[in-house]
């Protein structure tokens, strides 16, 4: 999984509290669908807003919004209000991405918005030797996957990774393999643990993966099972 060309979504959100409301599922959720808007003072770039709408999605998720109605409020209530965010948005993803993206833009941000969190989480969790087709790496794509199953359902989820690896240009053909491997192992634990709503959840339960060897990393130019080392 590259960084989707370099986007920003992946930078550390400081607003967001990692450790208490779920970039996945927030819990104890009381606000009523009427009531919620995007809070401006809450995103300082493009970046950070598109973080910030995720989880207003999930809120209104939570709060009994069908995707169409989800699309609705992107449509009306955050795009319109928001000029060249949807364009910004689009600018950074591959073509098969776009596709995906123009069919449900609401689980596009979603699968967006865990890709961050996917980010953020390896980089706190491995040494940035393993960042790179490393165990850190084989980690990223697993809790990537595992999450977007959570908020988008796994057929999406799994559209979204494909379109991902195979809308790549330039990435050798072992890494596509070890990435593709590492997102069905993602996907598998989504459907597995599909209630996960801890943080603490979702990294052990992937990082499980990778020490038990289920994963791939490249050592030497072959694939080659993960395991505990460059842990933090």
């Amino acid at each position: 999984m590259k960084r989707f060309k370099n986007l920003l979504l992946f930078s550390i959100v400081g607003a967001l509290s990692l450790g208490t409301v779920s970039v996945f599922a927030q819990e104890n959720i009381n606000s009523n669908f009427d009531n919620v808007s995007i809070n401006s003072n809450s995103a300082n770039s493009m970046d950070d807003m598109i973080i910030s709408i995720a989880n207003e999605l999930r809120e209104l998720k939570n709060n009994g919004a069908n995707d169409e109605e989800l699309n609705n409020y992107l449509d009306t209530k955050v795009f319109n209000q928001r000029s060249g965010l949807d364009d910004y948005i689009t600018g950074n993803l591959n073509s098969l991405e776009q596709e995906l993206y123009n069919s449900n833009k609401a689980k596009g941000i979603l699968c967006m918005a865990n890709g961050k969190f996917a980010i953020e989480y390896a980089e706190s969790n491995y040494i940035s030797s393993e960042l790179h087709n490393g165990n850190g790496d084989a980690f990223r794509h697993i809790i990537w996957n595992y999450g977007m199953v959570i908020d988008v359902g796994y057929d999406f989820a799994k559209k979204w990774s494909d379109a991902h690896e195979n809308g790549s240009s330039g990435q050798p053909y072992i890494e596509k393999e070890m990435d593709l491997h590492n997102n069905s192992i993602g996907l598998n634990l989504g459907l597995e643990y599909p209630n996960t709503i801890s943080h603490s959840t979702f990294i052990s339960k992937s990082k499980e993966k990778v020490r038990n060897g289920s994963a791939k990393r490249i050592v030497d130019g072959r694939l080659t099972s993960t395991n505990y080392n460059g842990e933090k």
